[in-house]
């Protein structure tokens, strides 16, 4: 994990959890999402924990901070970290993604009932040095008790890297601009094939 992608996350969501798993194991949540730490030592105090994460006093100020011990890892916060558990979905990622400024999403999956799960990749950086170059990460739907659902990130079988909240977004609104762009599209095809007709006709003569 980048202690330090974790870090500037903070600014944003104003919250830093540390939960320690024992076995010098831990997780560090920032409020949208949850990241498993191997091998870390538990801070005692709210400035072992900032010293930990490497963030100046000042830009400290301000972030609700809490450190808390003997954590079950099936019970995170409200996220269960264990690997893929009975009842999860596998969500596949489309092959594009949504950039708008002030967006709170800019990528989409889509889980094998065909639902669409919306989530911000910026959540992804603290986990970045372990998804190089690596085709075995994969992704999950895990339902929560109230009823709403997390996405897990997992490497291979056995190794979960995070939890992360999706996004919900306003489907209409989103709808409409996709409508628009799809027309779009349609009108500069047909210009392309239009100019490409012309060409033709061009060179035969």
């Amino acid at each position: 994990m980048i202690i330090k992608k974790f870090a500037s996350l903070l600014k944003n969501t104003g919250e830093c959890t540390f939960y320690g798993l024992g076995a010098n194991r831990a997780a560090l949540s920032c409020g949208h999402a949850i990241y498993l730490l191997p091998d870390v030592a538990q801070p005692q105090t709210d400035e072992q924990l900032r010293v930990m994460l490497d963030v100046p006093t000042d830009k400290w100020f301000g972030v609700h901070s809490e450190i808390k011990a003997n954590v079950q890892i099936d019970a995170v916060g409200s996220a269960n970290l264990l690997p893929i558990t009975e009842g999860d979905e596998t969500l596949e990622p489309l092959p594009f993604a949504v950039y708008e400024p002030f967006c709170p999403f800019n990528r989409v999956l889509i889980s094998q009932s065909g639902r669409l799960v919306f989530f911000n990749e910026a959540y992804l950086a603290p986990i970045a040095d372990a998804m190089k170059n690596n085709d075995f990460i994969s992704y999950y739907a895990r339902k929560m008790g109230s009823g709403g659902a997390y996405i897990i990130v997992q490497d291979g079988m056995d190794d979960v890297l995070a939890a992360i909240m999706p996004v919900q977004v306003e489907m209409q609104s989103f709808c409409e601009k996709i409508a628009r762009f799809e027309s779009l599209c349609a009108e500069e095809l047909a210009r392309r094939k239009i100019t490409a007709a012309r060409d033709v006709d061009l060179e035969e003569k």
